[in-house]
C-alpha cells in the first residue's frame, strides 16, 4: 500500500509542470502515513494528529528535500538554541511581533523563551521570572524536531513544529512555535501579550 501511495505522489509530481514547494509536501505528508528510514535518525516526525510511529520520515528529511526555506529556519534555530545565542533566534522573528514584546518590556531571553513556548514555564511579571527564562535557555544541551504540521494552517500561510529540548540535566521539555510565510521568506511569530 505504501509504496501505491509513494508511486502515485511520484506521478502527481511529475505530471504538473509548475507545484510549489508547499504543493510538494502537503501532497507527500497527507497521502502518505510513514515512510521507510535509517534506523538509528532521532528526529522522527510523529506526523499529522502526533501518532509517533518509528518508522515515518524524519521532520528535517522532508524540509531538506521539500521545503528548503523552512529547513534553513529549523537549522538555524536548532543551531542557535543549542548554542545559546537568542540574537540569532531573533533574527529568525518576525520584526513587527518582536518589537510589540519588547515595548512590553519583555527581554531577550523571555521573549525567546515563550514565543517558542517552552513548556513548564509560569508565566510573571518579575524580574526573577526574566532570570529564570535565561537561566533555562542557558540549560538547553539538545534540540530535535518532532513533528511538523503544514497542514492545518495552509491557507494562511502558517505552519506549526513541535520539538523536544534535552537540558544539561538530562530532562526532556516540549516546545512549540509557528512560522508564518511572507512573501518568499519564512519567520517565527507568537501572540502578542
Amino acid at each position: 500500500m505504501k509504496s501505491i501511495v509513494f508511486l502515485s505522489v511520484i506521478a502527481l509530481l511529475f505530471s504538473c509542470n509548475e507545484i510549489t514547494e508547499k504543493q510538494v509536501v502537503n501532497q507527500v505528508i497527507s497521502n502518505s502515513d510513514t515512510a521507510q528510514v535509517e534506523e538509528g535518525n532521532e528526529n522522527y516526525n510523529y506526523g499529522i494528529g502526533g501518532e509517533f510511529t518509528e518508522d515515518t520520515i524524519p521532520v528535517m528529511d522532508i524540509l531538506s528535500a521539500d521545503y528548503p526555506g523552512l529547513y534553513k529556519l529549523a537549522f538555524t534555530l536548532k543551531e542557535a538554541m543549542e548554542k545559546h545565542n537568542e540574537n540569532s533566534i531573533i533574527e529568525l522573528c518576525d520584526d513587527e511581533h518582536y518589537e510589540i514584546q519588547k515595548g512590553m518590556d519583555i527581554n531577550d531571553f523571555q521573549y525567546v523563551y515563550e514565543i517558542l513556548n517552552i513548556s513548564g514555564r509560569d508565566f510573571k511579571d518579575d524580574d526573577n521570572y526574566k532570570k529564570y527564562c535565561k537561566k533555562n535557555f542557558n540549560d538547553i544541551e539538545k534540540v530535535s524536531f518532532d513533528s511538523f504540521d503544514p497542514l492545518s494552517g495552509a491557507a494562511n500561510d502558517e505552519f506549526y513544529f513541535f520539538g523536544t529540548i534535552i537540558t544539561s540535566s538530562g530532562e526532556k521539555i516540549s516546545f512549540n512555535f509557528t512560522v508564518i510565510l511572507t512573501g518568499e521568506d519564512y519567520f517565527i511569530t507568537g501572540p502578542v501579550g
